[in-house]
């Protein structure tokens, strides 16, 4: 009534046509399982490319032979090891040069305040300062120290050499006049320098006395008047020592003991 009605008697599929069906089902499961293949080959081929450029790696070109590859490789890892190599070098540069430094600078610094000579008293007869002040010139006025020093042996070598020339005008009285003449050289020189060094211990007592009653005035008096009081006592010793020079040839032992400590002082401390 509504459609054909199948008739019972009719003949079924043949044997090839069911034979070619299978084969179209199993070529349509080959293909399906071929294309399935693919995508995950994709896949891979994409999650490798991903982790491949995180580690700085490009992607090989498939034309692109094995040899030349792993040239690249043997290159990156090369360029690496120069890369190293010359940071090394900065480094080791740097320490050298900062072993140079310290051993030419700051411990030869070290060296000379830890040699630095200690303060030993000396009766020095014709400088007019107490001990206390002596001490306080050796370490606030080094160089001075030693001028007055050295000046403190100059007028010595000057008495002994005005008794050795009153010693001949006893025995030659006849001879006055040269006698007199020699002596007043001597005399002249030593008075003025005696006169000359008593204003420099002034001026030294007195910014030692500051020094004791205000402290930190004392030492801005020192920083500022240090280097014209030297410049004044240098001065005053010269015309002395010029006039005892012949005396230090004749008398080679006793040839500035003081002023050669001095000028040791002066060469490695100042």
């Amino acid at each position: 009534m509504f459609g054909k009605k199948k008739d019972k008697n009719a003949p079924s599929d043949s044997a090839d046509q069911k034979t070619e069906k299978a084969a179209l089902k199993a070529d349509k499961k080959a293909q399906k399982q071929a294309h399935q293949e693919e995508k995950k080959a994709a896949k891979q081929a994409r999650k490798k490319a991903k982790a491949d450029k995180k580690k700085g790696i490009s992607p090989q070109d498939p034309a692109q032979p094995i040899d030349q590859e792993i040239d690249k490789t043997e290159k990156r890892k090369f360029f690496t090891l120069k890369k190293l190599l010359l940071i090394f070098a900065l480094v080791a540069a740097l320490a050298v040069s900062g072993a140079v430094v310290y051993k030419f600078y700051f411990e030869k610094k070290l060296d000379s305040s830890s040699s630095r000579p200690d303060y030993q008293e000396k009766e020095l007869k014709h400088i007019d300062l107490p001990g206390e002040i002596l001490k306080f010139s050796f370490e606030h006025f080094s160089e001075v120290y030693f001028i007055l020093v050295e000046f403190n042996e100059e007028i010595i070598r000057i008495d002994r050499e005005i008794e050795r020339i009153n010693a001949i005008a006893e025995k030659y009285p006849d001879q006055e006049r040269i006698v007199t003449s020699e002596k007043r050289v001597w005399e002249k020189t030593r008075e003025k320098g005696v006169d000359r060094f008593k204003k420099i211990q002034n001026e030294i007592k007195a910014v030692y006395v500051l020094f004791q009653v205000n402290r930190a005035a004392g030492i801005e008096k020192i920083n500022e008047d240090v280097q014209d009081i030297t410049t004044d006592a240098r001065e005053a010793l010269t015309p002395v020592a010029d006039l005892t020079q012949r005396l230090k040839k004749q008398n080679k032992p006793d040839q500035g003991l003081i002023k050669e400590t001095y000028l040791k002082f002066k060469k490695k401390f100042l």
